[in-house]
């Protein structure tokens, strides 16, 4: 989730819907949001090429990814991983998608995501080996001052996802412990210091050596590594992605 900020306030946001701006209490902008595909901050092939070597010989992985808003997260994922790693990808699948807001979950079902410019595309046909057709019906939109396209899932993506309503907070206690990949981006800035801290030492008594927690960028204007880290992670030679040491 990319912000822009608009001005400095204390008042905690709520997570509302995919393209939204969020407001204090008086009505004031505090900031807007967008998500959007293979968003920048992340080196989503060294990322993948990780999963498919850390993973080579287990059967199945679960890969959770929260706070998803519209979709294009886990959507990205799907596409990335079975254009990267081919054969492997079966056990990656479905990755779960979970939102707190239920408006959220309803739009990533049935979406179609608009105003796609030619950037976005570009990443998109990258990974898919120029085809994105494989994945999206494309027609062009005129809505904008600028060249974009609508891009609309196929079932063939859609099946790939499963897009559920969850409070990660009540989630944590119930993900499986081994083999897990929880992606948790960009949304820490929301939670207060002691829901930071709460979240971290769940993560970490909850899962185990062979799986990975993975945040953004904009996490990091929360003192997220430090949180990690004082809680027991340590980095791994991915940016952003965080694992238990491994015992000796």
């Amino acid at each position: 989730m990319r912000i822009t900020s608009v001005q400095q306030n204390t008042y905690k946001p709520q997570f509302k819907n995919n393209s939204r701006q969020v407001l204090d209490k008086q009505g004031k902008l505090l900031y807007r949001t967008t998500t959007y595909f293979f968003r920048e901050d992340f080196n989503w092939q060294k990322f993948i090429n990780m999963l498919g070597q850390k993973y080579k010989n287990t059967p199945k992985v679960n890969i959770i990814c929260h706070a998803c808003s519209s979709g294009e997260e886990p959507f990205s994922l799907v596409m990335g991983i079975e254009n990267l790693l081919g054969n492997q990808s079966k056990k990656f699948f479905p990755i779960e998608a979970r939102d707190i807001n239920p408006e959220n979950i309803e739009m990533a079902k049935k979406s179609e995501f608009k105003g796609i410019h030619s950037t976005q595309l570009l990443e998109i046909k990258n990974i898919t080996n120029y085809q994105p057709e494989k994945y999206f019906d494309i027609k062009k939109c005129d809505d904008y001052s600028i060249p974009t396209v609508t891009l609309a899932p196929k079932d063939t993506l859609r099946k790939k996802v499963n897009f559920v309503q969850s409070d990660i907070f009540k989630d944590i206690d119930f993900i499986p412990k081994s083999n897990t990949v929880l992606m948790c981006r960009n949304f820490w800035p929301y939670l207060s210091v002691y829901e930071r801290d709460k979240l971290a030492k769940k993560l970490y008594n909850n899962l185990d050596e062979s799986s990975l927690v993975v945040v953004g960028s904009f996490d990091y204007a929360s003192d997220i590594h430090w949180i990690l880290t004082d809680n027991g992670f340590v980095e791994t030679y991915v940016d952003f992605v965080y694992s238990k040491p491994l015992k000796s």
